[in-house]
């Protein structure tokens, strides 16, 4: 099976099939759109999958839809600011948990049977683990999982985040600390910290939703005191219309968070789901499991 047969891209359906119809788009001396995320997933394939050739089958799939003159050289220029971030991102691996269910995985974050270890309980550590199915920019995405921050010194802990595939530095990472992982990783468009040092933008304990970095991770809405600590249970909604964002959030049943808009949020047509967490002078291990994601 080649990689344009992959059903991986969004609503379920194969790569060649989502791109086929769709005109190509420039973004940063870049591709952007559908063509720029498909690119992206095809340089991820063959280097953590050991699809050879992924990124060619891409481009020329890309000459025989009539595109090669006026996007060709945009391609070439794609796949290398691929392989150049690619370079900066320590430990990036492909790895799945005992259900199958595949991610991209950098920094400290390692899968552990039905888990996905974001970081230990330890001092300056960031991990991050990518979904590899995408999604559309259109309707609902609802994702939910089960998690744990607990076992160290109380911080910091972990967010759940919509990022842009077609961006190859969506691959690098945020800051450690209270950036959660989040804070300055290009690519970027919403976030929901789970943060229970305090530092990510609410009080201790709290739930903060953040647009991304085109909008200078600006906080939108925030519950504190919720009591995140130990285990529990995220489930979200994001609701996206045109250049608009509504998010919901529930907390082991509770919603804490309802419906906070994010307007001129300027989404792209290919999003992705990415889990990241960090610690900072103080730590806690933070865990991932059962996670579902849904259109």
């Amino acid at each position: 099976m080649g990689f344009l047969e992959l059903e991986q891209a969004p609503g379920g359906v194969a790569w060649g099939e989502y791109v086929k119809n769709t005109e190509p788009i420039e973004k940063d001396g870049r591709l952007g759109g559908r063509w720029g995320a498909c690119l992206t997933v095809a340089v991820l394939a063959e280097r953590l999958w050991g699809i050879e050739g992924a990124p060619g089958e891409v481009i020329e799939f890309l000459a025989q839809c009539g595109y090669a003159d006026a996007y060709g050289p945009l391609a070439d220029g794609h796949e290398a600011q691929c392989n150049e971030a690619l370079m900066q991102v320590p430990g990036l691996r492909k790895d799945e948990d005992d259900n199958g269910y595949p991610y991209v995985i950098s920094g400290d974050a390692h899968c552990s049977g039905e888990t996905v270890v974001l970081t230990e309980a330890e001092n300056s550590q960031r991990g991050s683990a990518m979904c590899l199915r995408c999604f559309s920019d259109e309707g609902e995405i609802k994702v939910s999982c089960k998690y744990l921050m607990d076992h160290g010194s109380g911080a910091d802990g972990l967010c759940i985040a919509l990022v842009d595939p077609s961006d190859p530095r969506c691959l690098l990472e945020g800051q450690y600390g209270g950036g959660l992982g989040f804070d300055s990783r290009p690519g970027t468009l919403v976030g929901v910290g789970l943060d229970s040092w305090g530092n990510f933008g609410g009080g201790r304990d709290a739930v903060v939703v953040k647009a991304g970095w085109t909008h200078d991770y600006n906080v939108i809405a925030t519950c504190e005191e919720v009591g995140l600590q130990g285990e529990g249970k995220v489930k979200i909604k994001f609701d996206l219309d045109d250049d608009k964002a509504n998010v919901t959030v529930k907390i082991r049943g509770k919603k804490v968070i309802d419906e906070a808009i994010i307007e001129h949020i300027r989404l792209p047509d290919t999003l992705a789901v990415a889990f990241t967490a960090s610690t900072g002078a103080c730590n806690n291990k933070h865990v991932i499991w059962d996670v579902k994601t849904k259109e």
